[in-house]
């Protein structure tokens, strides 16, 4: 079940990162009301969020193929 959850979750986090990163260049054109900064630095830690769940299901999914942390 850990890997299938593994794969599952890093496959699908992986399959949204480019359709993410093309929404956060498009929402480059545009500024925030208040601050003026655009709303692609807003938007850009999502992005950052998938990429570092594609790294660590791909870690976990490693470590359950090697048996590791696996003692319950």
């Amino acid at each position: 079940m850990k890997v299938t959850g593994n794969a599952l979750i890093g496959v699908l986090a992986a399959w949204a990162i480019p359709g993410c990163w093309d929404y956060v260049r498009f929402m480059q054109r545009e500024g925030t009301a208040v601050l003026g900064i655009p709303f692609s630095w807003v938007f850009l830690p999502f992005v950052a969020m998938l990429v570092a769940l594609v790294v660590r299901c791909a870690c976990g999914l490693v470590q359950a193929l090697r048996g590791q942390g696996l003692e319950d």
